[in-house]
């Protein structure tokens, strides 16, 4: 089993959820602090309420996707996404991204952490295998090539 994380900012009312964590105390409007405190308390949190809902993975999909929920900064969003790699790591589990291309570098600026990708291509095609690659925008190779497969998305395996 795999389970993912829709990654987002830190906004909200709850400052524990990035004040603290492992880059520190932030001081207040620190983004670069709070967002991996964010990412890495964000992640923490994910695994510990699925674990004990009885579910166990040991694959993490981070779901990094545009939308308002991401800070101006893709320097700091690049750190949301490093905090909750470092989380899921320090958890002993494998971490991959959930992107394309196009939304990782808008939201990221590039950000390269080495891990493998599922990559949507929100298409129906005939040959899933030339979205695979060895190297994908995170660094790792494709993993996962979804793809629109009539009324649901289908998964082809790398």
């Amino acid at each position: 089993m795999t389970t993912y994380i829709n990654l987002n900012a830190p906004r909200g009312s709850n400052a524990a959820e990035w004040q603290r964590g492992p880059a520190g105390r932030c001081a207040r409007g620190n983004l670069y602090c709070e967002s991996y405190n964010y990412g890495y308390n964000t992640a923490r949190f994910s695994v510990r309420s699925s674990q004990a809902r009885g579910a166990t993975s040991k694959t993490w999909w981070l779901d990094v996707e545009t939308g308002p929920n991401w800070l101006a900064s893709q320097r700091d969003n690049a750190r949301l996404i490093a905090g909750a790699i470092a989380a899921l790591h320090s958890m002993h589990l494998w971490v991959a991204v959930y992107s394309t291309t196009y939304m990782w570098d808008i939201i990221t600026g590039g950000y390269v952490p080495g891990t493998s990708a599922w990559y949507p291509t929100g298409m129906a095609t005939p040959h899933p295998n030339r979205w695979c690659s060895a190297r994908s925008f995170a660094g790792g190779p494709v993993s996962l090539v979804q793809l629109a497969a009539g009324q649901y998305d289908g998964d082809y395996s790398c």
